[in-house]
């Protein structure tokens, strides 16, 4: 707040952001002033007018964003066509997940995954100070071998076969 109404038409605004960038700005109302660490900020707002200048003060408090993880430092996974995976989300007070499709749950920190293709899934978590941030994990869903014996075989006892067996596994 300023100290009289002699402010109300301000010829020059004149702001500092110890820490911020920008680090000054000429604007009345400065926007996208960024802190790249949390903590407690104070900004300064010097006013001139043709009575003289004022000064104002405004602490900013900045919270840091949430450390979270989609999937204990890993950024694919894979199973087996028709498996299941448990996703582990780190980081957060409050968890969403997307898409929906192929999992146990989307608002709990460890749901369940069981995609039919390989998808890859966001992580949304919110910290106790109400800030967001996201993560990544895809779930890879590799196909199902294919296996073949031959064809069926007769064969008179005590004489052997050789086997045919194929397939794209071990």
């Amino acid at each position: 707040t300023f100290n009289d109404l002699s402010f109300a038409n301000p010829t020059a605004w004149q702001w500092s952001f110890p820490g911020g960038s920008p680090a000054s700005s000429t604007e009345q109302h400065p926007q996208n002033v960024e802190y790249a660490t949390p903590g407690s900020y104070v900004a300064m707002l010097v006013v001139s007018s043709p009575r003289g200048t004022d000064t104002a003060r405004i602490q900013i408090t900045v919270n840091p964003l949430p450390a979270i993880d989609a999937g204990n430092g890993t950024r694919e996974v894979s199973i087996c066509a028709g498996s299941s995976i448990q996703l582990n989300a780190t980081g957060g007070t409050s968890f969403q997940w997307s898409p929906a499709q192929g999992l146990s749950c989307t608002d709990c920190p460890n749901p369940i995954a069981r995609p039919t293709t390989t998808t890859t899934y966001t992580l949304t978590a919110v910290n106790q100070f109400g800030c967001r941030a996201s993560d990544n994990i895809t779930v890879k869903v590799l196909p199902t071998p294919v296996a073949a014996a031959g064809p069926d075989t007769t064969i008179c006892r005590a004489n052997s076969v050789v086997l045919e067996g194929s397939g794209d596994g071990s």
